[in-house]
């Protein structure tokens, strides 16, 4: 029995197939008992890391690639982590420095892992094929310039491929400090043949104050697990989703079968839409 190490994904618009977010263990109902894990920004790889132990895909889950640092950027970094001081932005906070990044790759190699995409994890999982000996799934979230200017250099030097959920909405735009890809330069990173893009959202990566004021992502607030819920709550993230596929089918030439939810996690009732 295989433990799968898979996505925080969901098919799109396949009948019948579902695969929940989940970032803990849990009997899957799929074959017996699986694993789903997903790691978040992989700070350092080696032999020992629990998740690569495990037989099966392990998927490590990139933002975006920062240069690297000058000492200024350091202090400012030092006072943010020491003093609690607000001196760097979000962004930096989910950056992986660009020479940590060739060194996670470079690892890899060296140590015969074979990247696969996200078709191919689900292959593994229903028993269509094999999981290697050695295999990790690469993602990147949201659609950020770094992808291109050094994770795509990256990947071709080192022989690997991703995976690419974007905000389709915040293409080309200036979003939350990102300076967010043009659907001409998205075709470009496809065309590559390295990175296969995919959908996270058209439009629904914000959180929405809930119950007891706490934030909760926008789409599990309006359909909330196994709750009440109208049909306009339903048609505000189906109608989210098409425009998403949508537009990923008409810029960039693909049908996307995949779909990352923001914030790495949904429910049951959200997983059974992106089958409508």
């Amino acid at each position: 029995m295989r433990t799968i190490i898979s996505f925080a994904i969901v098919l799109l618009g396949v009948p019948g197939i579902v695969l929940a977010i989940q970032l803990h263990r849990q009997n899957t109902g799929i074959g017996g008992p699986s694993g789903y894990l997903e790691i978040e920004q992989p700070w350092a790889l080696d032999a020992d890391d629990p998740a690569l132990r495990d037989p099966g895909v392990a998927v490590l889950c990139y933002h975006y690639i920062s240069p690297p640092p000058t000492p200024v950027h350091v202090a400012r970094v030092a006072a943010a982590v020491l003093l609690n001081l607000p001196t760097i932005d979000e962004k930096h906070f989910w950056s992986t420095p660009l020479g940590m990044f060739e060194a996670h790759l470079r690892w890899l190699q060296e140590n015969g892992y074979e990247t696969l995409s996200a078709q191919e994890v689900a292959d593994i999982m229903y028993g269509r094929r094999e999981a290697p000996e050695k295999a990790v799934a690469i993602t990147f979230d949201d659609g950020e310039r770094s992808l291109l200017d050094h994770g795509l250099p990256l990947l071709e030097k080192y022989d690997m491929k991703a995976t690419l959920f974007l905000v389709t909405e915040q293409v080309g735009k200036k979003w939350k400090g990102l300076d967010m890809l043009s659907w001409a330069e998205l075709a470009q990173l496809q065309s590559s043949g390295r990175i296969s893009i995919e959908s996270h959202s058209h439009d629904m990566h914000y959180k929405v104050k809930s119950y007891g004021g706490w934030m909760r992502p926008v789409f599990v607030d309006r359909v909330p697990d196994g709750g009440d819920h109208g049909s306009s709550d339903v048609a505000f993230v189906l109608a989210d989703l098409t425009n998403s596929r949508n537009s990923i089918r008409e810029n960039i030439g693909r049908e996307p079968r995949w779909l990352a939810w923001p914030y790495g996690w949904a429910n049951d009732t959200l997983d059974s839409l992106c089958l409508l």
